[in-house]
């Protein structure tokens, strides 16, 4: 097993906020294995969810701006996409990845039991969400829009007072 190295050039020392327009949104989708014996039913929904990512890569104009992905069980995808119309068009292009795999699903999987599937969308708007970066490199939304430093007081959402 290796252990990936970071690059200490990567980290930003300063304090980030992500440098992304308002209306994008946070997608999160899961998977849940159920009955792990049943591979012939959940292997196709991994390998189907996998290679949605990959044509999602290779696709930058269709609206997806950056995902994140954990492997176990459950399986979990923390998605930025650009816009929910994005989200949408992708999600019922009947030429793309997702349209097939989901018919398959529900028509032929989903009754089994044998693995679920959960997803929640957000919508972000302005002056909606915080972020703040300090001492690591883009990561999530950061990674979606990229990084600039943090100008002036910021308004917490917690308490709606400026902050230094």
């Amino acid at each position: 097993m290796s252990i990936k190295k970071y690059n200490d050039d990567a980290i930003n020392k300063q304090r980030m906020v992500p440098d992304i327009a308002p209306g994008f949104v946070v997608f999160i989708f899961g998977i849940r294995i159920n009955k792990i014996w049943m591979l012939h039913k959940w292997i196709p929904v991994v390998r189907s969810f996998k290679r949605m990512l990959s044509e999602l890569q290779e696709h930058p104009e269709w609206g997806l701006l950056h995902f994140d992905y954990w492997s176990g069980n459950p399986r979990v995808s923390v998605q930025y996409w650009r816009s929910y119309d994005d989200l949408l068009g992708y999600a019922r292009d009947k030429g793309a990845r997702h349209f097939p795999a989901w018919f398959n699903f529900n028509n032929e999987i989903s009754g089994s039991g044998a693995v679920g599937l959960w997803h929640e969308t957000f919508v972000v708007q302005e002056g909606s969400f915080e972020a703040v970066y300090k001492n690591v490199p883009a990561l999530g939304m950061g990674k979606a829009g990229g990084l600039k430093l943090r100008d002036g007081p910021k308004i917490s959402l917690r308490s709606g007072k400026t902050e230094l």
